[in-house]
């Protein structure tokens, strides 16, 4: 009995101690909080920085993580007991109370074992059975039920908002404003606001052409410079169309951010046969989002006002023929 017992803990001392080791350099070591929810404040080119924090995906990524730690910790302490119970049941020669201790001690750590790898096993075959990774999702299967919230190197952080420099007046809501859409506005230049005529006059742009820009600018976002385009929208579900001005930032919007060019965070331009212009598609483009730290940034930088405008005023060459839509809904020349 004493030397089946004895083989008995070798062979599993030899099987667990490989596991042990894989589980300690897999998670052990690792940190519990991982380098995608270093959630870093976010430089704007207007100067400052917006701060972020961690997303309800990162969260759960760090109870995982502490899962994965407690586990490892958890197999690490079974090899020791193990050791220990094993050393306590050969030195206790003919002392049977020891012996008895030993067995105990040993059938406690086996049963220990099994429960902290029966319920993983539990759980990863009931989500298994009742959940499919196949399963697609902007035009990619979700994968694995343990990783539907992690969005690989991107960092699992929110993007705040940048405060309103103003908002909507009450006649550009009633005359059709804040709908959210490039072109849902209103024509008439709103009297205060980043819109105004006068807003944009002493900014020093659009010369003697400040009455239809504020028109323009109107039409395209009703004055709030959060506006996100409901319409004119990437592959994979992200606006592209920004701000007051809905600058397209695949392709328009000229200010570097965080060093970059806007357009690089993107897999090509949304312009031309790119975009679908007809039917319930109306704006969709082929587009993916391929940097989506950068085409954060991007989104928050272009919703600023000061910069917004800058670009638009860059952007305008004597007539209205990049805001084609508004400018034949204004009667404005493109």
């Amino acid at each position: 009995m004493r030397h089946a017992l004895s083989s008995l803990f070798v062979a599993t001392f030899l099987l667990l101690a490989p596991l042990s080791a894989s589980a300690a350099e897999a998670t052990f070591f690792g940190p519990i909080v991982p380098p995608e929810c270093n959630c870093e404040t976010v430089e704007l080119p207007t100067g400052g920085t917006v701060a972020s924090a961690a997303d309800w995906g990162c969260i759960l990524q760090v109870v995982q993580n502490s899962i994965n730690f407690l586990v490892s910790i958890s197999i690490i302490l079974v090899v020791v007991f193990l050791v220990i119970a094993g050393v306590t049941f050969m030195v206790s020669g003919g002392n049977p109370h020891a012996r008895e201790a030993a067995r105990k001690r040993l059938g406690n750590v086996v049963i220990g074992l099994v429960v902290i790898l029966a319920a993983w096993l539990v759980v990863d075959f009931v989500m298994k059975t009742v959940y499919d990774p196949n399963t697609v999702v902007n035009g990619s299967a979700i994968g694995p039920w343990n990783a539907i919230l992690s969005e690989g190197s991107a960092p699992l952080c929110i993007h705040p908002k940048d405060p309103p420099t103003s908002l909507p007046t009450v006649p550009d809501i009633v005359t059709g404003g804040g709908t959210g859409g490039s072109g849902g506005g209103s024509c008439r230049p709103p009297s205060g606001g980043p819109c105004s005529v006068a807003s944009l006059q002493a900014r020093g742009c659009f010369g003697s052409a400040a009455g239809q820009a504020a028109q323009i600018c109107s039409k395209e976002s009703s004055g709030n410079p959060l506006n996100e385009s409901r319409t004119d929208r990437t592959r994979d579900g992200y606006p592209y169309s920004i701000g007051l001005f809905q600058i397209n930032l695949t392709n328009s919007f000229d200010v570097r951010v965080n060093g970059k060019s806007c357009s690089d965070a993107f897999s090509e331009p949304c312009q031309g046969r790119a975009v679908t212009q007809s039917g319930s598609q109306i704006g969709r483009c082929r587009a993916t989002v391929t940097n989506k730290p950068l085409y954060h940034a991007c989104v928050q930088a272009a919703k600023n006002a000061a910069t917004n405008i800058q670009v638009a005023c860059r952007l305008y060459d004597g007539d209205w023929g990049r805001w084609r839509h508004s400018a034949n809904s204004c009667n404005l020349p493109i």
